[in-house]
């Protein structure tokens, strides 16, 4: 009878390795491997051509809005300038006495004024400060001697009336030249006795011009001796000094042939243009010699400008 299977021995010795088999069938695609690590970069390879442009990217969201800035200043206009919705524009009220400067070069004028309605009688002046006023249309011709003195310089011919003096005046390149007339004097009745050698016996006659004028000058004086005595005599100069200088000058001289006081009167006339301003028109008598003095009687001085 077949006896039970004996136990399993112990493993031979391997044997030499056999000839190669025949390539058995491909086997399945194994698991992939673990990742080795990455190897050294390569040189820079050549910078390829430039690709199109891309499409535009969508907009991104709003940023936060900033801090709101500081308020600027408010902006105002005054003294005849008016500010509204960011303009200033000339027109308003002056605040303070206001002067445009101009010169010869540097002009000021309006275009396109208009004319005035029937009636108008308003004209627009400027004193001698340049400050302009309204004024009836003829009141531009009125003024007072000294308002015509500071008209600045008036056009030759220009004719004005002078209220203070009640006449015309016209000017003729350097002064007012006066239309009106007026007369002036001055008169000693009686004698003045006694003169002492080379003294001075003046009458006076002080009066003022507003403008150029005429004059006519008439002095005169009874010059006789002092004394009725017989062949008594006297001399001297008689002259007319207009503002200080001596225009005309005559001699007078008398003698008494008998007992009697002779009487000759003597005369003098100047005649010219006066400037406007004060003037002094002096009669002068001056005792020259003699056997006795002179005495001077009813001496006058008339004078008449125009």
């Amino acid at each position: 009878l077949k006896g039970d299977k004996g136990d399993k021995g112990d493993i031979g010795t391997t044997g030499l390795a056999g000839a190669d088999g025949i390539q058995g069938l491909k086997g399945d695609k194994g698991d992939i491997g673990v990742t080795g690590t990455t190897g050294l970069a390569g040189a820079d390879g050549i910078q390829g051509l430039k690709g199109d442009k891309g499409d535009k990217g969508d907009i991104g969201t709003t940023g936060a809005q900033g801090a709101k800035g500081d308020t600027g200043a408010t902006m105002t206009a005054n003294n005849g300038l008016t500010a509204a919705s960011g303009n200033i524009t000339l027109g308003g009220t002056l605040t303070q006495a206001t002067i445009l400067a101009t010169s010869a070069t540097n002009t000021l004028a309006l275009s396109g004024l208009q004319a005035g309605p029937a009636g108008s009688n308003k004209m627009v002046v400027a004193n001698t400060t340049g400050v302009l006023s309204t004024v009836e249309i003829g009141e531009h011709r009125n003024y007072t001697t000294t308002l015509m003195n500071a008209i600045a310089s008036p056009n030759p011919g220009r004719t004005i009336y002078n209220t203070t003096e009640n006449s015309l005046y016209t000017y003729d390149g350097t002064n007012w030249v006066g239309q009106n007339s007026k007369t002036f004097n001055a008169s000693v009745n009686g004698a003045f006795s006694g003169m002492i050698l080379n003294a001075n016996l003046d009458l006076t006659s002080t009066f003022t011009l507003a403008g150029k004028q005429n004059a006519m000058v008439t002095a005169s004086f009874v010059p006789q001796c002092n004394t009725n005595g017989v062949s008594s005599s006297t001399s001297g100069e008689y002259q007319l000094v207009i503002d200080g200088v001596a225009q005309e000058s005559r001699r007078y001289s008398t003698l008494n042939v008998d007992s009697s006081l002779y009487r000759n009167a003597a005369v003098v006339t100047w005649s010219g243009p006066l400037n406007p301003g004060s003037h002094t028109i002096i009669f002068r008598v001056i005792y020259m010699g003699g056997t006795v003095p002179t005495n001077a009687e009813d001496r006058r001085i008339d004078i008449f400008v125009h």
